[in-house]
């Protein structure tokens, strides 16, 4: 077992950025990591570190919910919800675990101003007051969160909308951003974390919503934005002046084109919320479209096959004649262990699928591929598919070097739609697949997530990318309401990438593990990284270490390539029961 400690100081990242080569030959990857021919990256929704393994490796184990025991020997994380964070939290309320029957929960507010305001410079205790369910005149801010579907009201069974106590300015509050499942209910994951690769100082590399992290995942940044001319969400600067008496939203020169959508989407050329890929035919008419390059664009320069695969891809109704493609397939919640199943949901959502922003990624009819044989390939479907052609393509023998999966909305994990036990069914099965596939002897897996809902996680993450707009709080009730601290101290060095608005990075702490023949089981690494660690890795295995551009979060992103580190590769795979997460055979 291992407990790697490294961290990246912020100091003097300019220069080391300049100093960074922008090529590194593939081959010249040796070693364990060397013998990884597949790279499967399973990107998940909305949890924050704290929220799934805030008290790992230590669960309650209560009658009637699966146990999980630790391994001896297992390493404890270095931060974790210590007695002091659950007793007497900075926050308007304690952090409480939550069970299997816990469930739904509210989808928080979680867009870029909201998350940077419950950072608040790093003090890490406005999560409640920033995590409001829906818009009310005694707090700043347009809402993005939402009750779960099928809850009407304004209360759920966990008193996720229940107001604390009135505190001057935070009369609305949350109780669910503090509340956390433990290895009684994310036992799957817990399970993986005990065979593979936990990362307790992986980041979101900005604040904000789902879009910037999926963008972020695939390029290394979320600017170089145009907003096609159809879109019906384009506006003026000037044509915003009533948002900006509750909150400053727009910074772009006055008359410069931008994007509203209820919160921004777009802040001087960069994605800080949830507009919709320009080039998806399932997509609204809230739209844009991003420019440069993307990792797709570099596997295909070099020869090696990949695919994004999302649930609910395959259009229920294809496209004919003027008629656009229909994504219309739709699930209800399976969770078998209460009697909520919720409303059905459709399973695609166009603003999970980044390689759609881009027109040399993109596959906007949403066509299949010409034949299982050519999945990874260039073809009419353009490396997008859906997820059941993964399935297939993985029946037939077929692997590309490097495969997406997103799980249809019902098994993704976000709140107020998806729960962690329909998340579990499909982050199992999926693995359990590819463990019994011909390939797991040269794969690995990386379990990501794409932002952190709005949930509590008490480390503050380290700022290397400073913003260069000044947003102040608003007046609620007299009082200053905390604005965007992303701001270097004035005698401080620039330790900064750019300073871009709408670019504070690193965001809150999220999930990460992989799982492999070819790491040492059940170790915890703190390097701290963010998961444009995953992009550096995918280009530096098979885009003979080339970079996005001189800019992106790739060029310092931390390396994942020490933690392929067993001298020999342990074969036989974890396998789990979808239902409860629990260990069902090895090998």
């Amino acid at each position: 077992m291992r407990i790697c400690r490294r961290f990246v100081a912020a100091a003097g990242l300019a220069a080391a950025l300049a100093a960074i080569p922008t090529a590194q030959a593939s081959d010249r990857m040796s070693g364990a990591a060397g013998q990884i021919r597949h790279i499967v990256v399973i990107f998940q929704e909305n949890v924050s570190f704290d929220h799934y393994f805030g008290t790992y490796p230590v669960a309650a184990n209560p009658p009637g919910e699966p146990a999980f025991h630790a391994a001896p020997g297992t390493p404890h994380p270095v931060n974790l919800l210590g007695s002091s964070l659950l007793t007497h939290n900075p926050n308007l309320a304690n952090p409480a675990r939550l069970g299997r029957s816990d469930w739904p929960l509210c989808d928080l507010s979680h867009d870029y101003d909201p998350e940077l305001r419950a950072w608040n410079g790093g003090k890490m205790n406005r999560f409640l007051q920033e995590s409001v369910d829906y818009e009310r005149s005694d707090r700043p801010g347009p809402g993005y969160g939402s009750l779960p579907a099928g809850v009407t009201g304004g209360v759920t069974t966990n008193n996720c909308t229940t107001p604390l106590p009135n505190h001057t300015g935070d009369q609305a509050t949350n109780k669910e951003a503090m509340n956390y499942y433990d290895g009684n209910t994310v036992t799957a994951l817990w399970n993986y974390a005990q065979d593979g690769v936990l990362f307790d100082h992986s980041f979101d590399p900005t604040f904000g919503p789902s879009t910037p992290g999926a963008l972020n995942l695939i390029s290394g940044q979320t600017g170089n934005v145009r907003v096609p001319a159809d879109s019906d969400d384009q506006h003026s600067c000037t044509d915003l002046h009533w948002a900006l008496d509750l909150v400053r939203d727009c910074f772009a020169p006055s008359g410069t084109r931008t994007l509203f959508n209820g919160d921004t989407d777009l802040r001087d050329g960069v994605v800080i919320g949830d507009p919709d890929p320009a080039f998806d035919q399932c997509a609204s008419t809230n739209t844009v479209e991003m420019l440069g390059r993307n990792v797709g664009d570099l596997l295909n320069a070099h020869g090696a096959t990949w695919g994004f695969f999302e649930g609910g891809f395959r259009p229920s109704v294809p496209a004919h004649g003027n008629d656009k493609a229909v994504c219309g397939t739709r699930h209800r919640a399976i969770n078998p262990f209460n009697g909520f199943k919720g409303s059905e949901k459709t399973d695609y959502t166009a603003h999970h699928e980044p390689f759609q922003y881009y027109k040399s990624t993109a596959n906007p009819a949403h066509l299949p591929p010409s034949s299982v044989e050519m999945i990874g390939r260039t073809d009419r479907a353009n490396h997008q598919y859906d997820m059941t052609d993964f399935r297939a393509a993985l029946a037939h023998g077929i692997l590309p070097a490097v495969s997406f999966l997103k799980a249809p909305r019902y098994q993704d994990g976000h709140a107020g739609y998806s729960d962690p036990i329909d998340e579990q069914h499909f982050l199992v099965d999926t693995i359990n697949r590819i463990e019994h596939s011909k390939f797991w002897s040269s794969t690995a897996i990386f379990i990501a997530y794409d932002d952190s809902d709005g949930f509590y996680d008490q480390v503050s993450p380290p700022i290397l990318n400073f913003d260069s707009a000044i947003i102040p709080g608003p007046v609620v009730g007299g009082v200053q309401w905390p604005g965007n601290m992303c701001q270097p101290a004035p005698d401080a060095p620039n330790p900064s990438i750019s300073a871009t608005p709408g670019r504070c990075g690193y965001g809150p702490r999220l999930p990460m593990l992989v799982l492999s023949p070819w790491v040492k089981a059940n170790t915890v690494d703190s390097t701290t990284m963010s998961t444009d660690a995953i992009l550096r890795f995918i280009e530096d295995r098979f885009a003979g270490g080339e970079r996005i551009s001189s800019t992106s979060l790739d060029n310092i992103a931390g390396s994942l390539t020490d933690v392929f580190s067993a001298s020999q590769p342990h074969l036989d795979p974890l396998i789990l029961n979808p239902k409860t997460g629990e260990a069902r055979a090895r090998g």
